[in-house]
């Protein structure tokens, strides 16, 4: 992300809507991904 975009943010002093739920479910991605990984372990071919 620019960091002009976050710098516009601060003045603003507010944050869009959207990054909010962005994150959590870039986080629970990030976890899914590792739950994936392990689960592959045990796959059958």
């Amino acid at each position: 992300m620019p960091y002009q975009t976050l710098m516009n943010w601060k003045s603003k002093d507010e944050t869009p809507a959207w990054v909010e739920p962005f994150l959590y479910y870039y986080e629970k991605g990030l976890a899914l991904d590792e739950l994936l990984k392990i689960l592959e372990k045990y796959k059958k071919d």
